[in-house]
């Protein structure tokens, strides 16, 4: 007869020990892959900030040498077209073209404190305007301020008695249609685009990249 002395007796895990273990593996994920989901989607909108910035600003620098300046203030609802179609059209590569109509931006566009932007609608935003889509899908609209409205909207000073105002959304037709998350505005100066509330302070920036301010600002957190 054998002895039960012969035999291994290995040692393992009991239920709920394992139970125990799985818990706290659920508690660490739903911990960090929030913040992990949020850092990378931060990441991919810089990326797409920029990328559009980048476009924009490169087709006036291009237009500029190759065309010289163009007077802004004569733009109205009847002209924009045209100008667009001269020092602009013919260095981006777009998919489709509005000038004032609907088809190229989609719906109001929001505050980030919610509620609609000012002159806000399927057709873009302002008005004169031209509403472009890009290759990669960006919605474009482009307006023209005045230098005092430019300041007291979007915070930045520009050289000139009128100006463009390029306000894009990264993800075209999808949601949320809201400032700060996937709108952003830039703002042409004679020194190049810059981006609106440049000339504002951190507090300014601050306040209004918040769920109390318009979003104009959030893009200074992204280039």
């Amino acid at each position: 007869m054998k002895s039960w002395q012969n035999f291994n007796i290995k040692s393992g895990f009991t239920l709920s020990e394992v139970l125990i273990t799985l818990v706290i593996l659920g508690v660490i994920a739903a911990m960090t892959i929030p913040t992990t989901i949020a850092k990378v989607e931060t990441q991919e909108r810089q990326a797409r900030v920029k990328k559009t910035f980048s476009t924009i600003s490169n087709a006036f620098t291009r237009s500029q040498a190759d065309l010289g300046n163009f007077v802004l203030e004569d733009l109205n609802e009847d002209s924009i077209n045209e100008w667009y179609y001269t020092y602009i059209k013919p260095y981006l590569s777009t998919l489709k073209i509005c000038y004032g109509t609907a088809g190229c931006w989609e719906g109001k566009t929001q505050f980030l404190k919610g509620g609609d932007c000012y002159y806000s609608d399927n057709s873009g935003i302002g008005t004169p305007r031209v509403n472009v889509v890009l290759s990669d899908g960006t919605n474009i609209n482009f307006d023209v301020y005045n230098a005092e409205d430019i300041y007291d909207k979007y915070k930045v000073y520009v050289d000139l008695p009128f100006s463009v105002v390029a306000i894009f959304d990264i993800n075209g037709t999808r949601s949320p249609n809201t400032f700060g998350k996937d709108t952003f505005a830039m703002i042409y100066t004679t020194g190049g685009f810059v981006p609106s509330f440049k000339d504002a302070t951190k507090a300014e920036i601050n306040s209004d990249c918040s769920n109390t301010g318009t979003g104009y600002s959030c893009i200074m957190n992204y280039l």
